[in-house]
């Protein structure tokens, strides 16, 4: 039984991942969010509360803060959107968060650039 409930979990984050890109990417007009990304979903044991973990493009971190007000402005009617396009009793409460794995990332491959060729 704890085997399905984990299987429906997950497919409950991947849906609501899912949805929440495209009202991103297709439905709101706020310029702040306009090359955000959303890199997970993870849900609570009672499904009550989301976690939307969030990046933007490598180079932009002064602009978290500012992506991070947008959202949580923009989280009823996310949530709204996510009631009429979702299958869920109870739509959870969603809570941004900045993911800053892309940005590690992104600082990797440049330590990695800039080290001197060993075959040279």
């Amino acid at each position: 039984m704890a085997r399905t409930r984990e299987i429906s979990k997950q497919r409950i984050q991947e849906g609501l991942h899912q949805v929440l890109a495209d009202l991103l990417r297709l439905e709101l007009r706020d310029e702040r969010l306009q090359f955000v990304t959303i890199t997970s979903v993870a849900l609570d044991a009672a499904l009550a509360t989301a976690e939307v973990w969030v990046c933007a493009p490598a180079g932009k971190p002064n602009l978290q803060s500012k992506i991070l007000a947008a959202l949580d402005e923009n989280s009823p009617l996310l949530r709204r959107e996510l009631a009429a396009r979702v299958r869920l009793r109870r739509i959870p409460a969603l809570r941004f968060r900045w993911d800053p794995a892309p940005d590690h990332a992104a600082h990797m491959e440049d330590l990695i650039a800039s080290l001197p060729d060993a075959h040279a």
